[in-house]
């Protein structure tokens, strides 16, 4: 298992605002879930970085607190919220995610995401 906290799993800023930009779609209920779940993974995988570590162990005891209480992401560090979200997408498939994720857990994870965005990144 990799060190989730080293400073070089962060990833690039970039990134960061790309996925937090979905927290708006997401909000509106109207949304296609599975649409916006094939967005949401396809900018974490075009940013590479996490998707090759192994994160498993963690994402099935750590990441399970943020599951079962998704209030715990107000006070994620950025590493636990990527990595999160990176495993999630690795392990399951996107119609698994749909049925047996809770919206507001991907919710809380993107609204988490925001707090992270760097206004001159802001696209």
């Amino acid at each position: 298992m990799s060190n989730i906290y080293d400073l070089s799993i962060l990833p690039n800023q970039h990134a960061i605002n790309s996925v937090a930009d979905l927290h708006d779609d997401f909000i509106a209920d109207c949304a296609d879930f599975e649409m916006l779940l094939s967005r949401l993974k396809l900018n974490i995988v075009s940013s590479g970085d996490l998707l090759t570590q192994d994160y498993q162990r963690w994402f099935f005891t750590r990441g399970m607190d943020y599951f079962y209480n998704p209030k715990l992401f107000v006070y994620a560090p950025l590493n636990c919220t990527w990595v999160f979200l990176s495993e999630l997408f690795k392990l399951y498939k996107i119609d698994y995610i749909s049925k047996n994720v809770p919206k507001m857990v991907i919710k809380c994870v993107l609204l988490r995401l925001s707090d992270f965005k760097h206004p001159q990144f802001v696209s």
